[in-house]
């Protein structure tokens, strides 16, 4: 395996090299997209591409269909983007693409837009694809030792998603809009589950869906003068089951209603005042069964939130906008067998935050911007458990109740500075503060909490970020910058803890091109975390993650050559190396990563308007445990413009 790793590294490397001295003629094309599928483009112009792709695939096929997506040994695809104007005012588009590379069924988007500009506009869309989902072998791993492969699942963990919407959006009057919408989300399939017994070498759960989601939608937008608003309603249901072999299954029975109000006020012509509320209730009688008992869980939920903002213009230089929001939520949930309530939870949750930006450009040559949010919440919850445990009833059974009192702080600034005509320099800072301050009470049989719970707790966040913009030539940029993020947490509850997470990035980013024949883009980082837990409790060698230290090294090198007038050649790399220490000094716990992606294609004109290309790509994956693979696709497409 590691010798084939080593032998794609040469190839990718020829590769380079020989795009890099081969002759230089002629004008080019319009560079694609460097990751996209052969043929699809930026822009508005109408293309349609074809393409085939052929995977020859080596190593974990779990973990191929967990990262890429990739199920299918021969494969297709096909895109289209098409737009069309019928008249002055009349607009089309129509936009879509499919392929069966991740299953065996045809999956992919397609968008559909229609309509009169300033009077009525139709959307169509649909999205449809097949998900794999099994990542629980690291998870079951209880060290980053590499011991012997976990049993798998048996059956694929596949999963098929599909979701239509349909919007429509009607200009009755210049003062007046009208909207209307539906949409419809399914899930059906499985994916890995730990069902927490499943450690180390056990046999992962299968958890299974079959779900449906409908939505219908509608509202409008009125506008008198310098007062405007708007409404929004939609009514939402979700129905289905999911199972969790055999041992849990949920039976979904849920209703949303949400409505949406908004408005602007224009006090002056300087000035404007805005303003929201939302309110959304929610119900569920479904039906849970666990063994041989069925449960009957009743659920509502009721939330209202809104937002006041001023938005002054100070002159001509400095805009202030300064805002409050506020949300509330009541959450009651009860579980009833045999006709009688067994469990009974109440919560209540509120939130307030209160911000002020200031924006500021009468400084030469310089930009300022700069915010302040203070946020707190309140949180007070009862679980109640026994028999006939509803609120007013004698009998209250064992409890636990959770009083949690939360604030944050932030404070942001962001800075740029034009230092030439070509170059700019930027900055931001943002610091932030969190204190919680939590107690939990209980009384139960066995004198323990059901909940686990952290109690008091501070956060200190401390994230800044300084990047310098260049073009040195008319045809060259060049970037460079550095990102810190500086984490305390402490620990003031069941038991003192402090834990320390730095995180630093240095990148580079340049792109060159010399007269539409030679095209070269560079991209490059390398970035330092460490998180270290201070006065917790004693762990073992095994539990090194504890003490983090990874350094992560990225390089994505890419260059396009115009061969001649009808051949054009492109070369994408990239790079990932990880590597995490920790401190455990034998080294037993090391986990190193190496992560490649190659793309080489080649692009030749056949007509003015059609173009066949012929690529190839290599996904690596290396990692010193078990799951490596390799992905070579060899693909062939058609592709033009009309």
């Amino acid at each position: 395996m590691k010798q084939t790793l080593k032998f794609s590294a040469a190839i990718t490397a020829c590769t380079l090299l020989l795009l890099s001295i081969a002759p230089l003629a002629m004008a080019g094309t319009p560079i694609q997209n460097t990751w996209a599928p052969e043929g699809d483009r930026v822009g508005l112009e109408n293309h349609w591409a074809l393409g085939f792709d052929a995977l020859d695939s080596y190593g974990s096929a779990t973990k191929t269909l967990e990262d890429w997506q990739l199920g299918e040994e021969y494969s297709g695809y096909g895109l289209f983007s098409y737009r069309r104007a019928f008249g002055p005012d009349r607009r089309l588009s129509l936009r879509g693409y499919g392929t069966n590379a991740d299953g065996k069924d045809l999956t992919g988007r397609f968008v559909l837009q229609a309509g009169c500009i300033g009077k009525r506009t139709l959307t169509l869309k649909h999205r449809g694809y097949n998900f794999f989902s099994d990542d629980t072998s690291e998870q079951r791993n209880l060290t980053f030792a590499a011991g012997p492969v976990p049993d798998a699942l048996d059956t694929e963990t596949g999963m098929a998603w599909c979701r239509n919407d349909v919007d429509l959006r009607y200009h009755v009057t210049d003062r007046l809009d009208l909207s209307v919408g539906a949409m419809r989300s399914v899930r059906d399939g499985a994916k890995a589950s730990l069902l927490r017994a499943a450690t180390g070498s056990a046999v992962p759960g299968l958890k299974t869906f079959d779900t449906e989601i409908m939505e219908f939608r509608w509202g409008g937008a009125l506008a008198l003068g310098p007062f405007a608003t708007d409404l929004r309603m939609s009514y939402r249901t979700a129905e289905g089951q999911r199972d969790l072999d055999d041992r849990h299954l949920s039976t979904d029975d849920q209703r949303l209603f949400t409505t949406r109000v908004g408005a602007t006020y224009d006090i002056a012509p300087d000035t404007r005042l805005l303003g929201h509320f939302v309110n959304s209730k929610l119900e569920n009688d479904g039906v849970e069964v666990l063994g041989s008992d069925s449960y009957l869980p009743g659920v509502e939920a009721t939330t209202n939130a809104g937002g006041l903002s001023v938005v002054h213009a100070l002159g001509s230089a400095t805009l202030i906008n300064a805002s409050a929001r506020f949300r509330s939520q009541t959450l009651e949930t009860r579980s009833d067998l045999d006709g009688v309530t067994r469990q009974y939870a109440d919560r209540d949750r509120t939130r307030q935050e209160y911000r002020i930006d200031v924006r500021h450009t009468g400084i030469q040559k310089t930009r300022l911007n700069g915010y302040y949010r203070f946020q707190s919440s309140e949180l007070d919850g009862t679980t109640t458990a026994g028999a006939n445990v509803l609120p007013g009833n004698v009998e209250t059974g064992d409890f636990q109740t959770t009083v949690q009192e939360k604030t944050r702080q932030e404070l942001g600034a962001k800075a740029q500075y034009r230092l030439g005509r070509n170059t700019r320099l930027k900055a931001s800072l943002i610091w932030t503060d969190e204190d919680v301050n939590q107690t939990d009470t209980w009384q139960t049989t066995d004198n323990q909490p059901w909940y686990y719970w952290l109690g008091d707790r501070t956060t200190t966040q401390l994230n800044w970020r300084l990047a310098l913009h260049t073009r040195p030539a008319k045809n060259f940029s060049l970037d460079l910058g550095h990102q810190m993020l500086d984490r305390d947490f402490e620990l003031d509850g069941a038991g003192k803890a402090q834990t320390s997470w730095k995180s630093q990035r240095g990148f580079a980013a340049a792109y060159w091109r010399a007269d539409d024949i030679f095209t070269l883009h560079f991209n490059a980082s390398v970035g330092r975390d460490q998180a270290e837990l201070v006065d917790g409790p004693e762990t073992a060698d095994s539990l090194s993650p504890v003490a983090y230290d990874g350094t992560t090294w990225r390089m994505a090198p890419g260059m396009v050559v115009q061969l001649s007038a009808r051949l054009q050649l492109e070369a994408q790399y990239e790079t990932v190396r990880f590597e995490d220490d920790g401190d455990d000094p034998t080294g037993l716990n090391k986990l190193s990563t190496d992560y490649d992606r190659t793309t080489v294609r080649a692009r030749y004109r056949l007509l003015d308007r059609i173009s066949t290309t012929a690529s190839y790509r290599r996904y690596v994956f290396e990692e010193n445990r078990w799951d490596d693979t390799i992905n070579d696709i060899y693909s062939l497409a058609l592709s033009g413009s009309f």
